[in-house]
């Protein structure tokens, strides 16, 4: 064999497709994938994530919309207690997204507002006009929980 065609085949060999093919085959095989991002992917979590907030909104939503006749039994209970300070009426749980709809990271109480469309000055406001001789603040444990407390005036 002369060296011409020696050399003939051996470039043949190496821009084969089909040699290529299979050698590209196992090099794919035998690397990691980078991971993939697909718009499924980012379908179901803005999904996921559009379902949790409104989950939320209505947890947020009946907790500042909280009538009399729920808040009787609890006021006569504090009542029953001598008043104290500080008493415990009724607690939401609730956990921020890392990052809302809006693309927004919210803490604890900033999210509760989101939520409720409106500020913890205005809803205890709000709840406030339902008694006399009282009024409402609020406890938070800073993550996943707010509680609405009574005080004497």
């Amino acid at each position: 064999m002369s060296e011409s065609t020696i050399m003939s085949s051996i470039e043949a060999t190496i821009i084969d497709p089909n040699y290529l093919s299979n050698y590209m085959n196992v090099v794919h095989v035998s690397t990691p994938q980078e991971p993939v991002l697909s718009i499924e992917d980012l379908l179901q979590s803005q999904e996921a994530m559009t379902q949790k907030e409104s989950t939320d909104r209505t947890l947020v939503t009946e907790f500042i919309g909280i009538s009399i006749d729920v808040l009787k039994p609890r006021l006569y209970a504090w009542a029953a207690a001598g008043f104290p300070d500080a008493f415990q009426i009724q607690a939401l749980q609730l956990a921020p997204p890392t990052v809302c709809l809006d693309g927004v990271v919210r803490t604890l109480i900033s999210y509760f507002e989101y939520c409720a469309d409106m500020t913890v000055t205005e809803w205890l406001t709000l709840v406030g006009k339902k008694v006399s001789g009282m009024y409402f603040t609020y406890t938070h444990d800073g993550s996943s929980k707010i509680t609405l407390c009574v005080n004497r005036s």
